[in-house]
């Protein structure tokens, strides 16, 4: 649940934060008051705002864990035993929303959930083809399980920001 890089303990799934812990104890901590505070906002808040972003991850092959980023790139060590890059399937992406909804009313049961998926791109990709292809491939995974989401889980409502931006009604995206 951490690594440990030049004398600093950092957050494998928040491996930026900008001080990372100096120790063990400090690490676990920081750990708790971040996990308190998520806590504390799901049971104040009324809606919940998931904004779905990409498909592509990578996966710690011990336990199953999904990492932000590549372990290597903003920090830790990539190790190519350990660590496998995963392109999320609909059933993926489908089996996790129905989880995160379910972990957030177990705090927070009136709570409200509004998805969207993300219009921004991907810039890059770890599949073997164009990181179009790949951008295409996951807005849809993502877009076709948030529909899931809405039609099959109480209080679950969708917000179009991908359809707002990248719709054909765009004026950035007309061809004439």
């Amino acid at each position: 649940d951490r690594w440990h890089v030049d004398g600093k303990v950092i957050d494998p799934f928040r491996p930026g934060l900008a001080f990372p812990a100096a120790s063990d104890q400090e690490f676990d901590l920081l750990q708790q008051q971040h996990f308190d505070a998520v806590v504390r906002a799901i049971r104040s808040a009324t809606v919940l705002v998931a904004t779905l972003g990409l498909t592509e991850a990578w996966r710690d092959r011990r336990d199953g864990c999904v990492y932000p980023a590549c372990p290597g790139t903003v920090a830790g060590t990539f190790d190519p035993e350990r660590h496998e890059f995963v392109n999320l399937t609909f059933d993926d992406v489908r089996a996790d929303l129905r989880e995160l909804v379910e972990r957030v009313r177990d705090i927070n049961p009136t709570l409200r959930v509004v998805i969207t998926v993300s219009p921004v791109p991907l810039v890059a990709t770890a599949e073997p083809r164009h990181v179009v292809g790949s951008t295409v491939y996951s807005k849809s995974v993502l877009r076709a399980a948030a529909d899931d989401a809405t039609r099959s889980l109480p209080d679950v409502a969708y917000f179009p920001a991908y359809e707002i931006v990248t719709g054909p009604d765009r004026k950035s995206t007309r061809l004439n």
